[in-house]
Formats: C-alpha cells, structure tokens, sequence
C-alpha cells in the first residue's frame, strides 16, 4: 500500500470499482464490467506513477496530467510510468 496520501486515494478508488466490477460481472453484464476494469487499471497506474513522484512534485503532476481527455489516455500514463 503506497505510504502518501495521494496514491492511496486513486488505490481506494480502484479497490472500489473493482468490487463493482465483480458484482456487474456475476449479474451478467459484461461489457459494463469491462469498461469498469479500464478504469480500475487506470486509477491503479496512476497510484503507482505518484507513488515514484517526488512529494513535491505530487499535487502538480496529478492537477496537470490526471485531468480532463489527457487523464484518460494510456499512452500519456504509460510515457509518466517510464
């Protein structure tokens, strides 16, 4: 579990919606569940490129680079994640 403050709340917003995700899945609807999944691998990517951010640097990085169309795009987390 990431020690900072940050990270823990994107890891907290993962567990969440993969619970839902379990529980769309065993109702059956699948493709729901699956857009769910992209979010909870987003939110766990996000936890993990804060938690090797310098603490400083942590609050700008999410304010310019987790929101909006640019918050959403695996290529943008992928090139923050190397």
């Amino acid at each position: 579990m990431p020690s900072d403050d940050l990270s823990r709340k994107f890891i907290r917003a993962a567990g969440q919606r993969f619970i839902a995700v379990e529980f769309l899945l065993r109702e059956g609807l699948n493709f729901v569940a699956v857009y769910l999944a992209g979010y909870v691998i987003e939110c766990s990517i996000k936890a993990v490129i804060l938690h090797n951010t310098l603490a400083r640097d942590r609050t700008y990085l999410a304010g310019t680079y987790f929101k909006g169309r640019r918050g959403h795009s695996f290529e943008v987390l992928k090139e923050l994640l190397l």
